[in-house]
């Protein structure tokens, strides 16, 4: 469970010091969100993401929006398109049976989180082992 999240921002190559001072500014209170249905993400090399999406949030997004501006000073930028938050739960090699995805949207695609409290983000960096990513918390930011 430690590598399930839901990504604000990817920020790539950026200085932890930098992009910690310009994200201690921002100011959002706790909030709650749920995850509701499964779908399904298909790459360009024939890989399928299994993932669970974020049922439509106004703090979420108001996060989202807030951080993109806090890190403007660095140059970033937020993807053009549309913001989708989700949580992965698997990357599927090409080799994994169509069936057998197919058959885990089926069973689960009425999936209903209860609500949960969100009361702070991290900064996370990843560093890939083999083919997985690993996960550090750089920092943690509480919401207030």
């Amino acid at each position: 469970m430690d590598s399930y999240h839901v990504t604000l921002h990817f920020i790539g190559q950026a200085d932890v010091g930098t992009v910690g001072a310009l994200l201690e500014g921002i100011a959002q209170s706790p909030f709650s969100l749920s995850l509701q249905g499964v779908d399904r993400l298909e790459s360009k090399k024939s890989e399928v993401t299994l993932m669970v999406r974020v049922q439509e949030n106004a703090e979420l997004l108001q996060l989202h929006g807030i951080m993109a501006r806090a890190l403007s000073p660095i140059g970033f930028r937020p993807e053009d398109r549309r913001y989708s938050p989700h949580v992965t739960l698997a990357r599927c090699k090409p080799e994994v049976p169509a069936a057998a995805i197919d058959r885990f949207l089926t069973e689960h695609h009425d999936y209903q989180s209860g609500d949960v409290s969100i009361r702070e983000f991290a900064l996370f960096s990843s560093v890939f082992a083999g083919e997985q990513p690993i996960y550090r918390v750089e920092r943690s930011f509480s919401l207030k």
